[in-house]
């Protein structure tokens, strides 16, 4: 076998160089693409991942921006049926206490008014008012509430302070809302 000489030597290296070289190359390149291939793929998932987590979060807010709505709607229209309530019981008391006061001579005009309408029927009333009512005309049975009441056949009128507030409690309610009260918290 011949001795190579040393051009042959040197042609041979810059063959298997060049031979390297070009699989370095490849394989880089190949690294390159697949490296590429990860990195977009990561991103795209962590893309997904944030899209869902952050969606997940909007609901979640949203659910609790609903329940601390409701919650806070709650409570005010349950403090303010208690506001209301509280103004109405007063005004009520308000006006039993100035009918209790005005009731003897408001139960006197109740009695003279039935009389002059009507020719006969029955007073239910407190003992003290008894004198008042015609005989002749009308039966008379006493009790001891503070009430006045006629009948006669199937009619029913009631003087009373309770009923009186009875019949005015929705133009009481009505009034305090269109009032303007002022109501805080």
């Amino acid at each position: 076998m011949p001795v190579s000489s040393a051009s042959d030597f040197e042609r041979f290296s810059r063959r298997i160089g060049s031979s390297v070289q070009s699989r370095i190359n490849g394989i880089t390149a190949e690294a390159a693409r697949y490296a590429e291939d990860k990195k977009r793929s990561a991103e795209a998932e962590a893309k997904q991942w944030s899209d869902e987590a952050y969606a997940a979060l909007a609901l979640e807010l949203r659910h609790r921006e609903r329940e601390a709505l409701r919650t806070v709607t709650e409570t005010l229209n349950r403090e303010w049926a208690r506001f209301m309530l509280e103004q109405r019981n007063a005004v009520a008391e308000a006006l039993r206490l100035r009918l209790s006061l005005a009731f003897p001579e408001l139960a006197e005009c109740f009695i003279v008014a039935v009389m002059q309408r009507y020719a006969d029927g029955t007073f239910l009333l407190p003992a003290s008012f008894a004198a008042l009512v015609d005989t002749t005309r009308f039966g008379v049975e006493t009790e001891a509430q503070t009430r006045v009441i006629f009948t006669r056949g199937h009619l029913y009128i009631e003087y009373s302070i309770e009923r009186i507030i009875e019949e005015l409690a929705e133009e009481i309610a009505a009034q305090l809302h269109e009032s303007g009260t002022t109501w805080r918290p």
